[in-house]
Order: C-alpha cells, then sequence, then structure tokens
C-alpha cells in the first residue's frame, strides 16, 4: 500500500492499478494497493519517492497476483481428489520450468503486460519467481490467519474459524511422495 495526502482510496477508485498510482500522484487518492507492475513504472520515473510504502506483500508474507492462491470447496475436493492433485501438480510443473527456463518464463511473462518493455518484463519475472511464487505450493497458515482476520469484520462467524479446519495441507505431501511435484 502506498500513502500520499488526501483521503484513502475508496471503492469507487479507478479498478487498474496504474490509475491508482496516477491518482496518489495526482493528490485525488491518498492511499491504494500498488501491483508490482505499477510500482515498476513509479521506481523508472522516480515518483516512487513521493511515497511511503506501507507494507507489501512479501512482507505480509502472502502471496501476490499471478493467481497464487489456489482454493476449491470440501465437497469438490473429496469428490475429485484425483483432479485436484493434477491440477497442484500441473501448477508445480510449470512453476519449476518457469524458475528452470528464463527464456520461457519471460516470454510468458512479457504476454501478460501491457507493454512491450523486455525490462518490466524481467522485474516482473525475478520478482515472482524468485522472491515470491514458492517452489511447491504449500498452504501458508499465517497468511490464512490474516484472511481469517481480514473477513471476521464483516462476516463475525469467520472469526471463529481455525485454518487448520478449513485447510488441507495433505495434497502437496502426497505429490511430493509420489514425485510428482519435486522439481
Amino acid at each position: 500500500m502506498v500513502i500520499g495526502q488526501g483521503d484513502f482510496a475508496s471503492r469507487s477508485a479507478p479498478a487498474r492499478s496504474a490509475d491508482r498510482a496516477n491518482g496518489l500522484l495526482s493528490g485525488r487518492v491518498a492511499g491504494s494497493l500498488v501491483t508490482a507492475e505499477a510500482m515498476y513504472e513509479l521506481e523508472k520515473t522516480g515518483d516512487a519517492r513521493k511515497f511511503h510504502i506501507l507494507a507489501d506483500h512479501k512482507q505480509l508474507n502472502i502471496y501476490a497476483g499471478g493467481g497464487a492462491d489456489y482454493a476449491v470447496s470440501a465437497a469438490f475436493l473429496n469428490n475429485h481428489r484425483a483432479e485436484s492433485k493434477s491440477f497442484l501438480s500441473a501448477i508445480c510443473e510449470g512453476t519449476a520450468l518457469a524458475k528452470k527456463d528464463k527464456t520461457k518464463a519471460l516470454e510468458f511473462v512479457a504476454n501478460t503486460t501491457r507493454k512491450n518493455d523486455p525490462v518490466l518484463a524481467e522485474y516482473l519475472r525475478r520478482l515472482y519467481l524468485e522472491e515470491i511464487i514458492p517452489s511447491r505450493p504449500h498452504p501458508k497458515i499465517a497468511s490464512i490467519e490474516l484472511g481469517i482476520q481480514m473477513i471476521a469484520s464483516s462476516i463475525p462467524a469467520a472469526g471463529n474459524l481455525k485454518p487448520e479446519d478449513i485447510v488441507d495441507a495433505t495434497l502437496v505431501q502426497e505429490l511430493e511422495k509420489e514425485g510428482r511435484c519435486n522439481f
């Protein structure tokens, strides 16, 4: 999150991170979440120095962007465990390929950005593959606790949840034992 002057961004603030960053620069918005791509642009222009970064996803020990969080209902997991394991195996394999083959990773990242900027693609590849996305998608209990805390204010019953009650950490363990997530 980045803080400037004025009021915090509301739900009516522009959805795109670049628009939120521009709102911060102009003073229309005082605080907002900003994506890695927008932070790259702010750093490139030197505008990042105008803000105070309160926290980033790495400091909070949570994933950011790129579909790094995966969830299925308990019923789906019970009725389709093999499919769920295959999905997680593919995540492990794709992550391993991206971490091993820089050229393929850069090609993928470049296709997901809005700009044809090889320096941005390398920045995002390095950020996500070397600093954020783990080799194996093990659930992070601290992150789940944070999520529970965040929703408990609007859904009080959620405050009674324990991460262990809503997480199945055995899928990746099974894949590792089967050699399907050991890349």
